[in-house]
């Protein structure tokens, strides 16, 4: 800090040139005959001077680092998954299972998790008769059935629920000759694999209803002959259809 002083007629003049926190020039002018107003002026602005100097400077505020903003999401609901164990009767209309129009009946066991769904169950065709001169062969299929589904658009709607199926079935065709001199009966094992598409009622309900539409292929085509007659009694078609209708009872 530097004082100054001059004579500028009336007045006596001091510049104070101050570095430091309060950097910069201060001028003090004091009109009179002789310096003894400017001295009193000088010594209360030397004070003022000296104690803005000597105080603490204020702490900065702490500076806050601010969030990170996360754009707002429009998630999509979440919806339960559905489980289910049901009990399942039905009855179905054939077409080579085991011959021509036939009707079937069946019952399975069904675990439903999420969007997937898997069975067990059992198929039973009633006697279906073939004539072959100059008698007939009665043909009756008992069998195993499974399958395993994928679910489209379940979620927890009032709509039905549509799935496609992987299917298998593994049984025994009996076939017993009537009008033959011999007649004894024969078995022939049934293995198919195939696929089905189904449309049902939600499994949250305690009955429910399906309609299933199912293409099968037989793995082997066994046939069935009479001893001493020429040609084949009966053949395994290629490829069966059928056309399920169950009610479904949730046990679980």
């Amino acid at each position: 800090m530097t004082v100054g002083f001059e004579r500028q007629t009336p007045d006596y003049v001091s510049r104070v040139n101050v570095q430091g926190r309060d950097t910069g020039e201060r001028v003090l002018r004091v009109p009179g005959t002789d310096c003894t107003g400017l001295k009193d002026a000088l010594v209360v602005t030397l004070g003022l001077i000296l104690d803005e100097e000597t105080e603490p400077e204020a702490a900065p505020e702490p500076v806050i680092p601010r969030q990170p903003q996360i754009p707002a999401t429009h998630a999509l609901p979440q919806v339960p998954e559905q489980r289910a164990l049901t009990l399942g009767f039905g009855a179905a209309l054939t077409h080579g299972l085991p011959q021509d129009i036939s009707a079937a009946l069946r019952g399975n066991l069904e675990l439903s998790t999420g969007n997937w769904s898997t069975a067990i169950g059992a198929l039973w065709a009633p006697k279906k008769q073939v004539r072959f001169e100059p008698g007939a062969v009665d043909l009756q299929l008992w069998a195993g059935q499974a399958h395993f589904c994928h679910f489209f658009g379940r979620g927890g709607t009032k709509t039905p629920a549509k799935a496609l199926c992987a299917e298998g079935i593994v049984g025994k065709l009996k076939g017993q000759g009537h009008g033959y001199s011999s007649s004894l009966p024969q078995e022939r094992p049934w293995v198919a694999l195939g696929a089905s598409a189904s449309l049902g009622s939600r499994y949250d309900l305690r009955l429910g209803w399906a309609i299933r539409a199912v293409v099968t292929f037989p793995l082997q085509r066994d046939a069935f002959g009479v001893e001493g007659i020429a040609g084949e009694a009966y053949r395994m078609p290629g490829v069966s259809l059928g056309l399920e209708a169950l009610l479904r009872w949730r046990i679980l």
